[in-house]
C-alpha cells in the first residue's frame, strides 16, 4: 500500500517495514509542517501492533534544516517498541558523516533506547538487514 504526503511517499510492506522516499513532485525545502504530516503516518504505522518494526528511509539529496531533523528525532514515538531503522545514503560521503553522527549520539543515548539505526549505500542491503532483524 502506498501513501503520499507533500514531501514523501510511504510504502507499507507486509513484513512490518515502512519504506519512505522523497516525493519527486516536491521541489521546495523540507518544512516543519511536512515533518508533522510524515510523522503522523510513521507513528500510526509503528503503533498498529507491538511487533518489532523496520523503517527503510531513502534520504533526500537536499539539505534539511537542523530544526526539522530535531523535530523528527523528538517526535518519532518508539515507546515500548523495538525499531530497526535503515537509512539509505545517496553517497559515500553522506554515509560516512551519518555513521560518525550515529556513533557520537549513541554515546549519549539512554539505556532504554530501543531503536537500532544503520546506514547503507543501497536499498537491497538495507532491506536484507531489516528482514534479518525482524524475523521472529
Amino acid at each position: 500500500m502506498e501513501h503520499k504526503t507533500t514531501e514523501s511517499i510511504f510504502f507499507f510492506r507486509g513484513e512490518n517495514i515502512l519504506e519512505t522516499k522523497p516525493n519527486p513532485d516536491f521541489k521546495g525545502e523540507n518544512t516543519l509542517e511536512g515533518a508533522k504530516e510524515n510523522l503522523a503516518i510513521m507513528n500510526d504505522f509503528l503503533h498498529k501492533n507491538t511487533l518489532p518494526k523496520g523503517l527503510l528511509s531513502n534520504l533526500p539529496s537536499k539539505y534539511t534544516k537542523k530544526e526539522i531533523l530535531n523535530y523528527y528525532h523528538e517526535h518519532l514515538n518508539t515507546d515500548n517498541l523495538m525499531v530497526y531503522s535503515a537509512l539509505i545514503a545517496g553517497s559515500y560521503a553522506t554515509k560516512f558523516v551519518l555513521g560518525i553522527l550515529l556513533k557520537i549520539s549513541a554515546r549519549f543515548a539512554n539505556d532504554e533506547d530501543n531503536t537500532i539505526t544503520k546506514v547503507f549505500n543501497n536499498r537491497e542491503d538495507a532491506l536484507k538487514w531489516l528482514q534479518e532483524n525482524l524475523v521472529p
